[in-house]
């Protein structure tokens, strides 16, 4: 490992920068910027960069959970079971995705989706809205249809709170 990203809940992930180069063209933009070398750079006031037992330790918003299913997906190894997690577990992890522009962990997700866990209404509600928050057209249509096999009058769904009014209303019609 070469340098550490620390959630706010104080848990450290030592990673391999070129992992995380490889997987997002934020962390490739970051890295590619000059760095303090040491933490006397950081001490003369040079960068914020904080130094943990000499590497670099980069402050991330993740909590430390939707960070370790991230770093799974982007590491060489095993992918975590993303189709086995809750439906706001993926949405973080995909937000994070997002937000560190990596593909892969993307596509990862967005293929999670259309496991047959994912097509009961009421967790097809909140993969139509990510679906339709991010454009995937043919997956918002998807889980449309899924919704169908049940009354849409369910449970008040947080995920509603990041789309406007009348996507949930035209959701309503296609019902």
């Amino acid at each position: 490992a070469d340098v550490i990203l620390e959630t706010p809940d104080g848990d450290r992930f030592f990673i391999a920068r070129a992992i995380l180069i490889q997987a997002s063209s934020v962390f490739e933009t970051m890295f590619s910027l000059p760095q303090a070398t040491s933490q006397a750079d950081v001490s003369e006031g040079s960068n914020d960069l904080e130094f943990g037992g000499g590497l670099p330790v980069v402050k991330v918003t993740e909590r430390s959970r939707t960070l370790d299913t991230l770093l799974r997906i982007c590491y060489p190894i095993r992918s975590p079971q993303l189709e086995n997690m809750d439906s706001t577990e993926i949405e973080q992890i995909l937000q994070a995705a997002l937000k560190y522009d990596m593909d892969g962990a993307t596509f990862d997700i967005r293929n999670a989706l259309n496991a047959p866990r994912f097509r009961d209404p009421m967790t097809a509600l909140t993969v139509f809205i990510m679906a339709y928050r991010n454009g995937w057209k043919e997956d918002a249509q998807r889980a449309a249809r899924d919704t169908l096999k049940e009354p849409l009058f369910m449970p008040y769904n947080p995920a509603l709170d990041t789309i406007k009014a009348s996507v949930y209303h035209k959701l309503l019609q296609y019902h």
